[in-house]
Order: C-alpha cells, then structure tokens, then sequence
C-alpha cells in the first residue's frame, strides 16, 4: 500500500505570479532595512544594559564595609545584579538571531547571497592558512630549538677558551 501511493504521481502546486504594477510603492527592502536598524538600537540599548549590570555587580563585591546587613544587601544585589545580566544576553541573543534572519531576507531580496556567502569562504581560507604558517614556524622553531642551543653552547665553548 505504501510503495503504490509512493509511485503514484502526485499533483502540481501551481502558484499565479502576482504582478506589481509599481516596485516602488511596495519596497519590502525598506522595512527589512528599517527594522534591522531598529533591531541594531535594541543591540546597542542591551550591550549597555548588560554594562551597567556588570557594573553594580562590581561594586556590589568591592563595597569597603562589612556588616551583616551589608552583606546581606550586597548578596541580595549581586543575585539581581546577575539575574539581570543574564535576562539582558538572553535577550541579546534573540536579537541578534532575529537581525541575521532579516539580514538574510534582505540579500535574498537583493540577490547578495551567494556574495556573503563566497565573502565567508575567502575570509575562512585566508584565517586557516595563517593560523597553519603560524603553526609550522612555531613547529620549527620548536624542532630547531636544540641546534640553536648546541651552536650557541659551542660558541661560549669557544669564547672561553680563548
């Protein structure tokens, strides 16, 4: 039964291609860039309130008295503090998942994706070779390093007895 309703040929969706009389009038690229700049202001708005949490989170811990009180008020900040912080880079998070989807959008509109994408590729080769060149000298002057240590022990060899 499975096998037959999969040989069956199943029927075509057919979409009518709307025709836009104007692109002008309906720019969908200007709302997509106008709520990645919106979104981008979020970005910015939340980086500084993860700042200011950190930053009472800092001076909660290098407040100068001790008390029991103190203590306790400086616990009690430090867990809000925190609790805060963490509901900001959560919401970061989701920002900033939110702004690459929407970036996507926009080049697919734009027809710039593959550009992005070989940009990415390039970028990955350039950073993989120089990390690897960075690595073979760092191997070879690991592997170089007891000859250098015999000539210049020859050398002060050679100083002294002269």
């Amino acid at each position: 039964m499975f096998f037959i309703k999969f040989l069956k040929k199943k029927p075509e969706t057919t979409y009518p291609i709307e025709i836009i009389k104007n692109p002008y009038k309906y720019s969908h690229d200007k709302e997509l860039m106008l709520q990645i700049n919106q979104i981008d202001l979020k970005i910015k708005n939340t980086s500084i309130e993860i700042f200011k949490a950190q930053l009472v989170r800092i001076r909660s811990l290098f407040s100068g008295k001790s008390n029991i009180f103190i203590d306790i008020q400086r616990k009690y900040l430090e867990g809000s503090a925190i609790s805060s912080a963490n509901w900001h880079q959560q919401q970061l998070i989701e920002l900033y998942k939110k702004r690459k989807s929407l970036q996507i959008q926009l080049n697919r509109r734009k027809r710039k994706g593959w550009g992005n994408i070989y940009g990415i590729i390039v970028k990955a080769c350039i950073l993989s070779s120089i990390a690897s060149i960075f690595i073979l000298l760092l191997l070879s002057l690991i592997y170089s390093l007891p000859i250098l240590i015999g000539l210049i022990i020859i050398y002060l060899i050679r100083e002294r007895v002269k």
